[in-house]
């Protein structure tokens, strides 16, 4: 089990519900492992806590699969990926699209919040 998560503003919170990824990700493929359950989860490998899953999250400069053998040295015991990463010994869930895999777990993490929030927007002149 996974334990610890970061909030969006970068501090440790617990998580609301634990998330077995064979559940949410079902057409995914697990490496060294027939599931992988979550607690806390972080795209940071600088944030990683001991029994956390590390997002390795292709960016625009750098790749986060680039930071994945710092986040298991810090200890996540997972991670989730575009593609496998044999050189690590760590459970490994791989999809397609890590980013929008990263943001529907934190969702389901924290009860997908935004179900509950009401959103208004407000216009000035000219649709300012």
């Amino acid at each position: 089990m996974l334990n610890g998560s970061t909030s969006r503003s970068g501090g440790t919170t617990p998580a609301q519900v634990p998330v077995e990824l064979r559940q949410v990700f079902p057409i995914a493929r697990f490496v060294g492992c027939a599931n992988i359950r979550v607690t806390g989860v972080t795209a940071n490998s600088r944030e990683c806590r001991p029994g956390m899953l590390f997002a390795a999250i292709p960016g625009t400069h750098v790749d986060g699969h680039d930071f994945a053998a710092d986040a298991v040295a810090r200890g996540a015991t997972a991670l989730l990926v575009s593609h496998a990463l044999p050189e690590l010994t760590v459970p490994q869930c791989v999809v397609p699209n890590p980013r929008s895999a990263f943001a529907y777990l934190c969702a389901q993490l924290w009860r997908a919040p935004s179900r509950d929030m009401k959103t208004l927007g407000i216009t000035g002149t000219n649709g300012k």
